[in-house]
């Protein structure tokens, strides 16, 4: 998500601000409070935990460390490092670790009684002092691992989330959570659910979905090199403008009522390998109306259609959304100025390149008005989503590459001749 300079100029459609069609935003001030926030608060709780771990080395004692999924990582930070202790005993379990599968790591750490067995095998005595990481703390294996060494005579020091603790309920037989079971609790001050933005602060439910596109015509520097023969550097302050209009909007956000519609569309996209092979010839329809007040319209739209917006070639130095500024215009000479998000969905190799007459703005705004006319008639026809189905996976279907694709070694020579090319000729060269 960035910006190249030698691409200033504006592609179809007026003049506007930026849109939200891409990006997510995260609040790295945020983070940087949760941190001053630990250092504050819980420097009592790591000097203790530090006596206590002395305390128990001085007297012959075992320092154990141990975590499941992601929390895993807290032991192998403690163990094997360069100039640190080295009698420290790190419990990985690879079953419960996430390189082998994160599904089977997630059932496993729910799993009653696995922890025992793991304290028996490693021979967890009494004197020993274990370190347990888990962020939510409800999980049966890290909560039985504390019942259990507690019973063995065994210190116990937690690093979790009180926040997200609190929020959730256990899942161990017991009913108790790793703070309840722990001589020392070092909260880490992380928000419940791993969040980055608290939900509070800006109306955010608990899923965000993120939907990635392209056109021939975007700032080359949101992505950066996508190929060793068209270079682009990067542009942070770009990235951070897109997040900072994100998070700006927040505040904005409010409850609204959903209906949702899909509605026949032709005529814009085909396979660009073999146009016989199969498209999408619908659109989806997802609008926002507000309570009460239906019949004042939608307040804003997502509709869906999977198809490259691909009209504009590779040649063009105009920033566009391509087709997209037909289906937002279209929309917007019926609707009024609502803003309208595209969810491209899984195109796979669906293009305009047999439905476009000429890669022109005209015809992008053309084919874009085709999308919009389908969307139109689909608002006719829109339900209301049912908040107990959620929104519909409206279609499904199925997609067979048409292209034959290079084996592993044969891609990497491949890749090695076009940097040698991009190399000699540079950017002019292409």
């Amino acid at each position: 998500m960035e910006v190249d300079g030698d691409r200033a100029e504006q592609g179809p459609g007026p003049a506007r601000q930026p849109q939200l069609l891409l990006g997510v935003g995260v609040d790295v001030q945020h983070r940087l409070a949760a941190a001053e926030g630990l250092v504050d608060t819980q420097l009592d709780a790591i000097l203790d935990a530090s006596r206590l771990i002395c305390d128990t080395l001085s007297a012959g004692g075992r320092w154990w460390v141990f975590g499941t999924g992601h929390s895993h990582m807290i032991a192998e930070e403690f163990y094997g490092r360069a100039g640190g202790l080295t009698d420290i005993h790190p419990i990985l379990e690879p079953a419960l670790m996430l390189h082998e599968s994160l599904t089977k790591s997630t059932l496993l750490e729910r799993r009653a009684g696995l922890a025992d067995d793991l304290l028996e095998v490693h021979g967890l005595t009494r004197g020993d002092v274990i370190v347990i990481a888990s962020n939510s703390g409800r999980n049966a294996v890290p909560v039985e691992m504390a019942e259990g060494a507690q019973q063995r005579g065994v210190a116990v020091i937690a690093i979790t989330s009180m926040a997200h603790s609190r929020s959730v309920t256990s899942r161990a037989p017991s009913g108790k959570k790793l703070f309840e079971l722990a001589d020392v609790v070092i909260d880490n001050c992380g928000t419940p659910g791993d969040a980055a933005v608290d939900g509070e602060q800006g109306g955010v439910g608990a899923t965000v979905l993120v939907s990635a596109s392209h056109t021939h015509s975007a700032p080359g520097a949101w992505c950066g090199t996508i190929h060793p023969l068209l270079p682009a550097a990067l542009d942070l302050a770009q990235i951070d403008a897109v997040a900072h209009q994100i998070g700006s909007a927040l505040p904005q956000v409010r409850s609204v009522d959903l209906v949702q519609s899909v509605a026949p569309v032709t005529g814009v996209g085909s396979n660009r390998n073999d146009p016989a092979r199969p498209v999408d010839t619908t659109v989806g329809v997802l609008a926002a109306l507000l309570p009460g007040n239906h019949s004042a319209g939608p307040i804003g739209l997502i509709v869906d259609h999977a198809c490259h917006p691909t009209v504009l070639g590779p040649d063009s130095t105009a920033w566009s959304p391509d087709w997209v500024t037909g289906l937002r215009d279209g929309l917007a000479a019926s609707l009024g100025p609502v803003p309208v998000l595209f969810l491209q969905g899984a195109a796979g190799d669906v293009s305009t390149r047999f439905t476009r007459r000429c890669p022109t703005t005209a015809e992008a705004i053309r084919i874009g008005r085709r999308v919009a006319a389908g969307a139109l008639s689909a608002l006719e026809s829109a339900r209301p989503v049912d908040p107990a189905d959620g929104i519909d996976a409206h279609r499904a279907g199925s997609y067979e590459a048409t292209s034959s694709y290079a084996d592993a070694a044969e891609a990497r020579r491949l890749l090695s001749e076009l940097t040698a090319i991009a190399t000699l000729t540079g950017p002019a060269g292409t």
